[in-house]
């Protein structure tokens, strides 16, 4: 792998991990529980690599405007929630989250409120927490940072593949239970 695409997995791992953390935190704070706030069963929410990776790729070069980073990164983190719910539900049947009862919420996939605190969020690890995370990344031998990307990248994928297969085979067996309950009826 090459050395620029480890560090940019390692940062989405990291970042993945980091949204875990934070909706574990969000999770115990308003619900007096402590859950897995995702859909994988690993310390990891893909959702949040994706939207600081893609914050950084995209905003970094226009950095010298912070007003046009942060609409950016409102812009950026929304258009990434909301493809994300679509795709759960699309592939997978899920909804994971629904914002249908907050103003300015489209669809229940995004709102306003949620936006906006995402688009803070990115802004500071636009400004703060990726210089930080990349001095220390750039720092680590090829070899290590390769290493971490593969094997995360390796955990991230089979978690992933037995939770499509769990939920096919979920799905499977709701339909052939539908079924059966029309035949009786019929």
């Amino acid at each position: 792998m090459e050395h620029a695409l480890a560090l940019a997995v390692v940062s989405f791992l990291a970042y993945s991990a980091a949204g875990w953390l934070h909706e574990t935190i969000y999770a115990l704070v308003t619900e007096r529980r402590l859950r897995n706030p995702g859909l994988l069963r690993g310390p990891v929410l893909p959702i949040y690599g994706a939207g600081a990776v893609a914050a950084v790729v995209l905003l970094t070069p226009i950095a010298t405007d912070p007003l046009l980073v942060f609409a950016g990164a409102v812009a950026v983190t929304t258009v990434v929630e909301y493809l994300g719910a679509v795709l759960l539900e699309r592939l997978l049947g899920l909804r994971l989250w629904d914002y249908s009862d907050r103003w300015g919420n489209l669809h229940g996939r995004v709102c306003a409120v949620n936006s906006l605190g995402f688009g803070l969020l990115a802004t500071v690890v636009v400004y703060l927490v990726d210089p930080a995370l990349h001095t220390a990344l750039v720092a680590l031998p090829a070899g290590v940072a390769e290493g971490i990307a593969t094997a995360g990248l390796v955990l991230v994928v089979l978690d992933l593949a037995l939770v499509v297969r769990r939920r096919r085979a979920e799905r499977r067996a709701a339909r052939r239970l539908a079924g059966e309950r029309r035949a009786s009826v019929a």
